[in-house]
């Protein structure tokens, strides 16, 4: 874990940065000692942090994941800004998303020599930088 004062925050508030959905958003970039450089909602994109929730002025709210990266590359945390309903991540927020389920029982393959690979595709949240229209 990085010393406090140390972090650069990309929050991840995707679908709900505003004052009821992302307090604990909000919160950090009010009262937190560390630096947050950019928030990823894709319905405020485009905007400034101050412009939806009233502070962060400096805060630009993008896309994806890559694309606050690509305007903070030294940025080293990822917060998770909002609660989720039923405290289940939305799919979009995972990663990885499994195209097809791992076999049912593995044992065949292992007693054949086979190794296990697991088949995924990326979250598009996660893109290494959004794609032009």
């Amino acid at each position: 874990m990085r010393p406090r004062g140390e972090r650069q925050i990309i929050v991840l508030a995707d679908g709900g940065f505003d004052l009821l959905e992302a307090k604990t958003a909000v919160g950090v970039i009010r009262y937190g000692i560390d630096r947050v450089v950019a928030v990823v909602d894709q319905t405020h994109a485009g905007k400034h942090a101050s412009d939806v929730v009233g502070i962060g002025t400096d805060i630009p709210i993008v896309t994806t994941v890559g694309d606050a990266l690509e305007i903070a590359p030294t940025s080293n945390t990822l917060l998770l800004g909002t609660a989720p309903r039923g405290g289940i991540l939305p799919a979009s927020w995972r990663v990885h998303d499994s195209i097809r389920p791992p076999p049912p029982d593995p044992a065949p393959a292992q007693r054949a020599g086979a190794g296990q690979c697991g088949c995924q595709k990326r979250s598009p949240l996660f893109a290494a930088r959004r794609q032009a229209p």
